[in-house]
């Protein structure tokens, strides 16, 4: 059970809890990730690197929530270190971010990223930057070759009962429809393939 302060900065990321599961952008999900010590998803996404990617890291995001409750800005610092990195690395790079104002503050008042790095690190070098964005490289093609790694019987079982099949993106939720002559296709392709 969440108690109402973390349920209030659930709701402030834009994650709904309800009935036991939380929902985001209109996906839901049984669960998020937890250490042993804090429900909070700071420290969740801290956890996630550490274990399933073997990296170190220190994370800060920060949602500035309007007074008409939407967002009036967002943000997020990763920091991930090198695998050479000492001891005295990493604890220097958790002072430094005990000290950050929360980063959507920051993003709010004017500052630049950039500029929030490099008042952190004197050695910064960016070298790369990249627009984030939301986006589904999801197409009917690509579920086509899904459809046609299934067994010639489990087509032929979509032909001949339900005349046709539907499939629906896991991630962006879009819906494709093929036709029994698009499934007949799909096996005549697969057969050719086997002979």
């Amino acid at each position: 059970n969440l108690n109402a302060s973390l349920k209030n900065i659930y709701n402030q990321m834009g994650i709904v809890v309800k009935d036991g599961q939380y929902s985001f952008n209109g996906y839901t999900f049984d669960r998020i990730l937890q250490d042993e010590e804090s429900a909070f998803p700071l420290k969740d996404f801290a956890y996630y690197f550490s274990i399933s990617e073997q990296t170190p890291s220190i994370v800060s995001v920060g949602v500035l929530v309007d007074s008409d409750n939407s967002v009036k800005c967002a943000g997020g610092l990763l920091i991930q270190l090198m695998p050479d990195a000492k001891e005295e690395d990493i604890e220097a790079c958790e002072a430094l971010v005990k000290t950050l104002k929360p980063i959507s503050t920051l993003l709010d008042s004017g500052e630049k990223i950039e500029d929030i790095v490099k008042s952190l690190f004197d050695d910064v070098e960016i070298v790369e930057e990249s627009s984030v964005r939301w986006h589904c490289d999801c197409s009917k093609e690509r579920f086509m070759a899904g459809i046609s790694t299934l067994h010639a019987d489990e087509i032929q079982a979509m032909i001949d009962e339900d005349h046709g099949c539907e499939v629906k993106c896991e991630y962006c939720n879009k819906k494709y429809h093929f036709t029994e002559d698009e499934l007949k296709s799909i096996l005549e392709f697969k057969r050719s393939c086997l002979r």
